[in-house]
């Protein structure tokens, strides 16, 4: 932690219209308990003393150890939001093992109560499968019920076990679920702080239709793992160096330099620049499937499934039609 916090105050020092945000991630962040956090925030005063107020932490969490103590805690170390996952059919928590769901669910959605005292955002990742295409109202209404101001998001599972393959979905099946969705979520879009892929799509729609300029700028992460070492965020088994070594702007100049690469190993297999999406896209989708797959898979599908919802779709509604 001394040194991290050292690279990110001589950073911050540097480049004084700068900012920083450390995401604690896991695992389980909160195995780590509340008296780490305590420690973390009086490092944090110590070596950052001139520079804090423009560090911000984030956090993702299952909420289920969320207590008074580390939210004392959290909140002296300046902890902004905090991202969750949350399931609602049975059996899905936790596929391989058995698990107490009632007890999971009861400590997950304390941790829910716990937060609302507290000026902290709350994010819900949705991942959609195969179950939940059987009714997507519920799933909506749901999550809009446990989580009323937080920002909510659906993504489609990537499945890489192929003993879960029974959850997995087709693009076009995602394609229906968002669209059954839509119109729910456009009647009451502003009662939600923000719900996604709907806000991406209704502003892609809005740009496209008044022929305005997508853009998508993309923050790359630095992802450290306990040993002080780095890698790109959709290659984590290739390390590209340590920050025990590198200050942040040579690990910014180094996950660019991979990002790109990446990035050049796929525009000439999809033709990425020829897509009137490729402003907003920037490839994102093909790095979805190279880390599902491992490979540059050649199927298109789910880069075709994106323009099928924007231009069949969201633009039409956009242009009133």
């Amino acid at each position: 932690m001394t040194i991290l916090y050292n690279k990110v105050n001589q950073y911050l020092t540097t480049n004084v219209n700068e900012s920083v945000e450390i995401q604690w991630h896991g695992g389980e962040p909160l195995l780590l308990g509340p008296k780490f956090f305590s420690e973390v925030s009086h490092i944090q005063d110590t070596i950052c003393e001139t520079t804090k107020d423009r560090i911000q932490h984030s956090m993702q969490s299952n909420l289920t150890l969320l207590n008074q103590d580390y939210l004392e805690s959290l909140t002296r170390l300046g902890l902004k939001s905090i991202g969750t996952s949350c399931e609602f059919f049975s059996s899905m928590r936790v596929l391989k093992k058995k698990t107490d769901e009632d007890l999971y669910n009861k400590k997950f959605l304390n941790g829910l109560r716990l937060l609302e005292a507290y000026p902290i955002r709350i994010g819900i990742n949705y991942v959609v499968t195969k179950k939940t295409l059987s009714d997507p109202e519920m799933i909506f209404y749901y999550l809009t019920n446990v989580n009323p101001q937080g920002i909510i998001s659906f993504n489609p599972v990537i499945i890489r076990d192929h003993s879960l393959q029974h959850l997995d979905i087709l693009p076009e099946e995602f394609n229906s679920f968002i669209q059954h969705l839509y119109s729910l979520w456009e009647k009451n879009m502003y009662r939600y702080a923000s719900m996604e892929p709907f806000n991406t799509l209704w502003e892609t729609g809005e740009s496209l239709s008044k022929n305005e300029s997508l853009n998508n700028h993309i923050d790359l992460p630095v992802m450290l793992n306990p040993n002080g070492e780095y890698y790109h965020f959709k290659r984590p088994e290739t390390i590209l160096g340590n920050i025990q070594n590198d200050s942040i702007e040579i690990i910014r100049n180094t996950l660019q330099e991979k990002n790109d690469q990446l990035l050049n190993e796929i525009i000439p297999k999809r033709k990425c620049t020829d897509c009137k999406l490729w402003k907003w896209c920037l490839g994102n989708l093909n790095m979805d499937s190279y880390s599902q797959n491992d490979t540059l898979n050649d199927d298109p599908k789910w880069c075709e499934a994106r323009k099928d919802m924007v231009f069949n779709f969201i633009l039409p509604r956009n242009c009133g039609a």
